[in-house]
């Protein structure tokens, strides 16, 4: 049976259900990054957006793209370091990771990069090598990112809740057993 993956609604690039006359197989792939977004160039903006992204649309849809790069005038600031700011990464990573679990899930830019591109923002195995991302996945569930995000937040409007699915680990454990 052949199985199919496309483009999503959010790439602006017509109904990808069109021409499809049975669904059955078909899967849908977002590419998220906030980097180019326009988001606001603070570290509160970027937590907000992306404890705010909703990335419905087609279903099922995967967020087949995504990474922990910055603007790209402000990536290698001593605000913006991966190096210097791994609490704060940490925080942003679990703030994206809760957003995309919404959906059928996830897969990160790349498991490694090799020549220019030496840097744990697109990089999985450098990012949890540096403590980035933890080695735990599950553990996006417990930084209490998004929370704090809406606690502040509480004031000028209502905090909304959001429900858990199985988590990053499980899906992982699942992928990698095949």
């Amino acid at each position: 049976q052949l199985h199919i993956q496309m483009m999503d609604q959010k790439w602006d690039s017509g109904d990808p259900k069109q021409f499809l006359t049975n669904l059955t197989f078909a899967a849908y792939d977002d590419h998220n990054y906030v980097k180019y977004t326009g988001v606001a160039e603070t570290k509160a903006a970027y937590l907000a957006h992306s404890c705010n992204d909703d990335r419905s649309g087609n279903s099922p849809v995967i967020v087949g793209e995504w990474s922990l790069s910055v603007a790209n005038d402000i990536q290698w600031t001593n605000d913006w370091n991966p190096n210097t700011n791994v609490d704060w990464y940490k925080q942003w990573w679990a703030a994206q990771v809760m957003a995309y679990e919404k959906v059928q899930g996830w897969i990160f830019w790349t498991w490694k990069t090799s020549g220019s591109l030496n840097d744990p923002r697109w990089d999985y195995q450098k990012a949890v090598a540096t403590g980035i991302i933890p080695k735990n996945p599950d553990d996006a569930y417990t930084l209490g990112t998004c929370q704090a995000v809406q606690s502040s937040a509480v004031t000028r409007r209502r905090s909304w809740s959001r429900s858990h699915l199985a988590g990053p680990a499980a899906a992982l454990s699942w992928y990698s057993s095949r």
